[in-house]
């Protein structure tokens, strides 16, 4: 695949993710507002991870996704399509 379709798929990715934040947000209650919402732990460290890849791409420090990358990818995907 080339830089610029990995790029694509990523941003794909990214996109999905917040969608799925979007929609499976919890509330919570907070001494200082009323309403505060919260994602959990597992959705920022992965979010962090497909960010820091796509970061990587587009300053062209990393040409190409490795294949452990795009099998990790591939795995986020499965977990947060809506």
């Amino acid at each position: 695949m080339t830089n610029a379709l990995h790029r694509k798929k990523l941003k794909s990715l990214m996109a999905m993710m917040l969608r799925w934040a979007e929609r499976d947000k919890t509330i919570t209650h907070s001494a200082l507002r009323k309403r505060a919402y919260e994602v959990s732990e597992d959705w920022k460290k992965a979010f962090k991870y497909v960010t820091r890849l796509e970061n990587k791409q587009s300053s062209g420090i990393m040409e190409s996704l490795s294949r452990i990358h795009m099998i990790e990818c591939n795995k986020l995907y499965r977990e947060y399509r809506c």
